[in-house]
């Protein structure tokens, strides 16, 4: 069983930036990069309401169960899930796509993962390294393992996703296959 948070798709629909929702519900940028990355353990009603109200949006917009197609791992051993915008599923599942920068996110444990799409399948990776760097360090090695070809085509997408972020600032570079 799992249990999918759809905020990145709703946020994107309304036009509004994760920092502007954690402004408007009075929680920290942080904590709701938790709740939207699935790490977070439980949720407050009260927080629930606020984001529906901030969002005019109903509870089933922002979270989704989904019965597990058949448990593989006999151990239930907890998974990292790393949400993407849908976007990316062919690359990610055509491997093309092998990395990822995320900024104000719980690093993920090594090992078997779950990649999660808004409108899409969920692809099953193996996160193979997690290492920490700012923007202008990164090589165009790394920026092609992002899938993408240039700094500015990068850039310009982490803008999107971090409006406040800086070339300075930290990035948590996460590689990964496609099993």
């Amino acid at each position: 069983m799992s249990i999918i948070i759809k905020l990145d798709s709703i946020l994107n629909q309304r036009g509004m930036k994760s920092n502007e929702l954690a402004r408007r519900i009075g929680i920290t940028n942080a904590n709701l990069s938790i709740l939207k990355t699935g790490k977070a353990k439980a949720i407050r009603f009260s927080t629930l309401e606020a984001i529906c109200d901030a969002l005019d949006c109903e509870v089933s917009d922002i979270i989704e169960y989904r019965k597990d197609k058949e448990n593989t791992d006999q151990n239930n051993s907890i998974m990292s899930q790393i949400h993407f915008h849908s976007d990316f599923y062919e690359t990610i599942k055509n491997g093309n796509k092998t990395q990822t920068a995320r900024v104000d996110e719980p690093v993920p444990e090594l090992g078997k993962g779950e990649a999660i799409f808004d409108d899409k399948p969920s692809i099953e990776i193996r996160i193979t390294k997690v290492t920490h760097k700012n923007f202008k360090e990164l090589t165009i090695a790394e920026i092609k393992k992002d899938g993408f070809d240039t700094k500015e085509e990068l850039w310009s997408v982490l803008l999107g996703f971090y409006p406040e972020l800086e070339q300075t600032d930290h990035l948590m570079l996460i590689e990964f296959e496609a099993v």
